[in-house]
C-alpha cells in the first residue's frame, strides 16, 4: 500500500471505517493501548483460535509506530484495525460493522462513548490489567465519571491488591474484582520428539552444551573463538550450531573443519558422537529439540536488525539465554526477561567468548534458566482465567 493509501486507511480507521472484512461467527475483540503490547496476548490468541468456538479475533490499538510491523506478524484469523477516535457517530459505525460478542479492554485509558454504546449493546467487557491512577486525582479531574465508566466492566482484574483499593475506591464491587498479574505471553512452546529428545541426550551424556540457534556467516568467527575459549573451562564442549540460512551450512562446516574441530551434521543422522565438538543443525523445525537440550542458547543475529525471533521461546524450555543489543520487535520480550536478571546481555562480539564461558557454568546456567522460566510463567494464570471466561460465554451464547 502506498503512504498515501496508509494514510487514507488510517483515516478511516480512525472514523470508524472497516477496511477489512468481518468473518461470520463469533468475535473476539481485545484492546491494547499500543501494538508492542500485543505480543502480550499470544497465547490467549492461540488458545481461543484452537478451542471448541474458534473466535475470529479483531485486535485494537490507538496510534502506534509499530502497528505495521505487528500487522505483518498476526496469526491466522487475527485482524488489527486502529480504535476509532471517540466521538458517538464513529462509535457506532465501528460497533454497527464488527459486532463484537466479548471484549477485554487492557488499557488504563477509558474510551466513554465507545464502553458505554458497547455495554448498551450487550457486548460482554472485561478490564484486564487494570491499574487507574490515583484515585484523588480522578476524582478532582473526572467526578463520577470514571466510577460510572467502571460499571460498565462485568469483571475487573486488578494487576495488584492497590491497584484492587483504587477499584474498590472508585465503587467497583469486591465480587466483580479478581486480582490477577498482567496478562503476558509465556512464549510458545516449541515441538519436539520426546523419545529423540531422549535418544539425543543419552548420546551425549553429562557434557557442557550450548545451542546458537539463527546463527549468520558474519558471526562464525565469534563462534569459533568462543568455541576454542570455553572449551579450555569446560571439557569436551559441544556447540550446537543452526545456521540463519541452510544455504551456508557447507561454509560453516568447512570453517570448523579448517579450525580442527570434529563436525557432524543432522540431517545425515549423524547422532553426536563422544568426540563431536561441533554439531550442525539444518533441520529449522526441530528448534524445540535443541533448546530442551541446551542449558545455554545464543540467539543468532542479534547485533544488528536482520533476523526476528522471540527470546521468550527460549526461556520457556529453560535455556540460560544470551543476546546481542538488537532484538528488534522483541525488545520488549528482552526488556522484560532483563528486568528479572534472567539473559545476560552483549555490546559487541568480542564480549562473547566470556559470557559463553561465565554463563555454560551449570550454577549460572541453572540461575538464568530459572529466572527466565518464571518470568514466562507470570501471566498464564490471567491467559488461562481469560480464556475460560469467553469459551464458557461463547458456549452459553451459542445454547442459548
Amino acid at each position: 500500500m502506498t503512504a498515501v493509501g496508509d494514510q487514507a486507511s488510517h483515516r478511516a480507521q480512525r472514523e470508524g471505517r472497516p477496511t477489512l472484512l468481518r468473518p461470520t461467527g463469533a468475535l473476539v475483540w481485545i484492546h491494547f493501548e499500543t501494538a508492542s503490547e500485543v505480543i502480550d496476548s499470544a497465547e490467549l490468541v492461540r488458545l481461543l483460535q484452537t478451542s471448541q468456538m474458534a473466535p475470529f479475533v479483531l485486535l485494537t490499538t490507538n496510534e502506534d509506530s509499530a502497528v505495521e510491523h505487528l500487522r505483518r506478524k498476526l496469526p491466522h484469523g487475527t485482524v488489527h484495525q486502529y480504535l476509532p477516535i471517540d466521538q458517538q457517530g464513529f462509535v457506532v459505525k465501528f460497533l454497527d460493522y464488527w459486532r463484537p460478542d466479548y471484549c477485554i479492554w487492557l488499557s488504563d485509558t477509558m474510551q466513554p462513548s465507545m464502553l458505554n454504546t458497547a455495554h448498551k449493546r450487550g457486548v460482554k467487557l472485561i478490564y484486564a490489567n487494570a491499574n487507574p491512577p490515583q484515585v484523588s486525582r480522578l476524582k478532582r479531574l473526572f467526578p463520577n465519571r470514571y466510577t460510572n465508566l467502571l460499571k460498565q466492566f462485568q469483571k475487573i482484574l486488578p494487576i495488584s491488591i492497590t491497584a484492587a483499593n483504587r477499584c474498590a475506591a472508585l465503587g467497583v464491587a469486591a465480587e466483580n474484582m479478581t486480582v490477577m498479574p498482567a496478562l503476558k505471553s509465556g512464549g510458545e512452546a516449541l515441538r519436539c520428539d520426546e523419545s529423540e529428545r531422549a535418544h539425543i541426550a543419552k548420546s551425549i551424556g553429562g557434557r557442557p552444551i550450548w545451542y546458537g540457534i539463527g546463527v549468520r556467516h558474519d558471526e562464525l568467527e565469534m563462534i569459533i573463538a568462543a568455541q576454542k575459549f570455553t572449551a579450555r573451562r569446560a571439557q569436551r564442549l559441544l556447540s550446537i550450531i543452526q545456521p540463519a540460512h541452510t544455504d551456508t551450512l557447507a561454509d560453516f562446516k568447512q570453517r570448523f573443519k579448517d579450525e580442527g574441530f570434529i563436525v557432524h551434521r543432522r540431517s545425515r543422522a549423524e547422532t553426536p558422537k563422544p568426540e563431536t565438538q561441533v554439531y550442525l543443525i539444518d533441520i529449522p523445525e526441530e528448534e524445540g529439540l535443541w533448546l530442551r537440550i541446551a542449558p545455554v542458547t545464543y540467539i543468532g543475529c542479534s547485533f544488528d536488525k536482520a533476523r526476528e525471533f522471540d527470546p521468550l521461546k527460549v526461556a520457556a524450555l529453560g535455556s540460560a539465554i544470551i543476546h546481542g543489543p538488537e532484538m528488534n520487535f522483541s525488545q520488549i520480550s528482552i526488556a522484560r526477561l532483563q528486568r528479572a536478571n534472567a539473559t545476560r546481555a552483549i555490546a559487541k562480539p568480542a564480549e562473547f567468548s566470556d559470557a559463553l564461558a561465565n554463563v555454560i557454568a551449570p550454577d549460572v546456567a541453572a540461575e538464568l534458566a530459572q529466572a527466565a522460566w518464571l518470568t514466562t510463567s507470570i501471566g498464564a494464570e490471567t491467559t488461562d482465567y481469560l480464556f475460560e471466561l469467553i469459551q464458557d460465554y461463547l458456549v452459553e451464547k451459542e445454547i442459548a
